[in-house]
């Protein structure tokens, strides 16, 4: 029994799958599913929409045998005391990529649209709101940061809503699941915690955490009970099954694609950084070098003036040591003449005893 039931919680097909969504809340055997989320979203009373909701576009796409469950969004009118409207419920898990946003955009402009036959006045116009239970792709997650519920409408450049005839809201089921399996939605409002539990729904994997969930969600029982009833006999359709794991499996292998790119992408821009950091040293060692290459030649320059300084110096005082030889050996004549003994006329003048016998001798040849 164990094994049965881990192999139903591997193989659980969730709520946001769009064949099983469509079958779930484009029933129109039991339109009160529909209803019942609408009255969440417009934070209604259940009893205000129950048995107020006509499913318009029930049918499924058969493009070919292979894509049986290939289905269109549900496009749902709501006939409420305080006013009609449309409303369009939408599942994109396998991600919500800025394709669909552009198409979510012309579609609700043109459900509205299409409400006037020709002739008829604009006040026959009745709202349009998009919900779209989203699995945000790569390229959304890394352009915006949406929160759990975003509600969109036509605005100007300064921020006025053009018209309250479109709205756009956007639950990503992602945030929704971590809020709620983390017990973070308390921060929130009654109304968005129900919501936010509903977007969990879409996400969760498994008996135990989808009946846990459904259970925590303000609706009525009734309600609930055929939601569970509808869950567990689509869990046991062996057709859906295999659709939906050729679905997961693409998923897969198309998120694996995406990550492997976005490694390569990593790699790719660290290796450039590398590259950018390298070529600035380069370049901040160019610069030091061009820098050392002044400061050598500046210092060569001065090199050359201090050789020419020594140069001169040694020539000045090698002249100066000539002229004090001079000044030496006449003052040795004149002491010489004076008949002052050798040996005092050397501590006078600092000359040898040799050299001023040399200067005597020279002096007695020319008497």
């Amino acid at each position: 029994m164990n094994e049965v039931m881990q192999e139903r919680k591997q193989n659980f097909i969730t709520m946001g799958f769009d064949p099983l969504f469509k079958k779930m809340f484009g029933d129109t055997n039991y339109t009160n599913k529909a209803a019942a989320i609408i009255g969440l979203f417009l934070n209604i009373p259940y009893n205000e929409v129950k048995d107020r909701v006509e499913i318009l576009n029930n049918q499924k796409i058969k493009k070919s045998k292979n894509e049986k469950y290939q289905e269109q969004d549900i496009l749902v009118h709501v006939k409420l005391i305080s006013g009609n409207q449309y409303v369009n419920l939408e599942a994109n898990i396998h991600g919500y990529t800025q394709l669909l946003i552009d198409r979510n955009t012309g579609y609700i402009a043109s459900t509205l649209s299409r409400q006037l036959d020709i002739g008829q006045g604009y006040e026959y116009l009745e709202p349009v709101l998009q919900i779209n239970f989203n699995e945000p792709s790569n390229e959304i997650k890394t352009v915006n940061n949406y929160m759990p519920i975003d509600e969109y409408m036509l605005r100007n450049e300064e921020g006025e809503v053009l018209t309250n005839m479109l709205k756009i809201i956007n639950v990503d089921i992602d945030k929704c699941y971590n809020l709620w399996y983390n017990e973070d939605i308390k921060k929130f409002t009654s109304c968005e915690q129900n919501i936010i539990r509903i977007g969990a729904l879409h996400h969760i994997e498994n008996d135990e955490e989808f009946r846990k969930c459904l259970g925590e969600i303000e609706m009525d029982e009734e309600v609930k009970n055929k939601i569970q009833h509808d869950m567990d006999e689509y869990q046991q359709d062996t057709e859906l099954a295999m659709v939906y794991n050729k679905k997961k499996h693409e998923e897969f292998v198309r998120r694996a694609h995406e990550i492997e790119l976005e490694q390569t992408k990593k790699e790719l821009d660290n290796f450039q950084q590398q590259l950018d950091d390298f070529q600035q040293k380069l370049d901040k060692d160019k610069q030091q070098i061009d820098k050392d290459k002044q400061q050598i030649d500046k210092d060569k320059q001065q090199i050359d003036k201090d050789k020419q300084r020594i140069l001169k110096e040694k020539i000045n005082i090698k002249e100066a040591q000539e002229q004090l030889k001079k000044e030496q050996i006449e003052f040795a004549k004149n002491l010489i003449f004076s008949n002052i003994p050798i040996e005092k006329i050397s501590k006078m003048t600092n000359l040898t005893t040799k050299e001023i016998k040399q200067i005597k001798n020279i002096k007695e040849i020319e008497n």
